[in-house]
């Protein structure tokens, strides 16, 4: 998921977030782990919603270093309603 530049701070990602844990929901899923660049400014966005910070792991594509992180989560459900009030 992304958010260009001009359309981020208006609520646009929490809603993104926020119907992809419904659909999770439906599915019976009551836990997800989100993937992103370690570098990603986003990162403190996931933070204000409580989400944990899980693992870290690294490789390189064509000689470049690639950091990713992973936030798990938790109940799609508290996820899902934390997103919304942000």
């Amino acid at each position: 998921m992304h958010v260009r530049q001009p359309f981020q701070r208006q609520g646009i990602g929490a809603a993104l977030l926020s119907k992809a844990m419904e659909a999770l929901e439906q599915r019976g899923c009551r836990t997800s782990v989100l993937w992103t660049l370690k570098d990603n400014a986003v990162r403190a966005w996931y933070d204000r919603i409580g989400s944990p910070l899980n693992t870290e792991k690294s490789w390189e594509v064509d000689g470049w270093p690639i950091v990713a992180v992973a936030y798990r989560l938790g109940v799609v459900e508290i996820v899902r309603k934390q997103a919304k009030r942000r």
